[in-house]
């Protein structure tokens, strides 16, 4: 839910530079970069538990054991903080979205506009 919201936001602050709504090239970029991670997490995590010594239907050793463990537990945290972290330094807050959509409704009426972003970030 938290990546819709930035892309809705993203989506908006790009009507504003450009002029043009772009759902559709957002929505279909961001499915593919979603199914392009999770084969690479997958095939990545296959391959080092086979590097591991992974045997299907058989008990695991300690080390298969303690990989799956990082796997399945500890990366996914890892990137999920990093996520968060990402998230949280991400300059479209809920009062700066409502002035993007502001400036886009002046804009679209013809009236002066000013990008939200520009003065936080030197010029966006």
């Amino acid at each position: 839910m938290l990546t819709d919201r930035i892309e809705w936001r993203l989506q908006d602050q790009d009507e504003l530079l450009t002029g043009e709504r772009r759902e559709g090239q957002y929505i279909g970029w961001w499915s593919i970069a979603k199914k392009l991670s999770a084969a690479v997490g997958i095939g990545a995590s296959l391959s080092i538990l086979g590097m591991a010594g992974y045997t299907p239907n058989e008990a695991q050793s300690p080390e298969v054991v303690k990989t799956l463990r990082i796997l399945y537990a500890l990366v996914p945290s890892v990137l999920n903080l990093a996520g968060l972290a990402i998230a949280l330094a991400y300059p479209i807050s809920d009062e700066v979205h409502t002035r993007i959509k502001a400036a886009i409704e002046r804009k679209r009426s013809g009236d002066a506009f000013e990008n939200p972003l520009a003065a936080k970030h030197g010029g966006m």
